[in-house]
């Protein structure tokens, strides 16, 4: 498959599938379920296959989409820990003094 696939629809798949719904994923991500449906949409016209089934009670995985779900989840779970690790590291050690402003002039 060589191409490359839209990142944000990447992410609109696995936030789906790991809060069960469109709704859930999109005030996750800030965005209008519309959105999330159509990411997914575009992705699954991508890899031209199915990856969720939707109903009145949320979303299910395809076969397609349990295959296509733990690898995600993991990329997207080292990437979050590479960033945590990077704040640790850049956030330098302040400290905040409050006071009377006639005492600091």
């Amino acid at each position: 498959m060589g191409s490359v696939l839209p990142l944000l629809a990447l992410r609109a798949f696995t936030e789906t599938t790991r809060l069960g719904s469109l709704k859930a994923a999109a005030e996750r991500m800030g965005v209008t379920p519309g959105a999330i449906s159509q990411q997914i949409r575009l992705l699954e016209d991508r890899l031209g296959v199915t990856l969720l089934t939707r109903s009145r009670y949320g979303v299910q995985l395809t076969e397609a989409g349990e295959s296509l779900y733990p690898g995600l989840s993991r990329g997207f779970g080292q990437i979050e820990s590479a960033l945590l690790d990077l704040e640790v590291l850049t956030r330098g050690n302040s400290l905040t003094i409050s006071t009377q402003p006639s005492f600091a002039s």
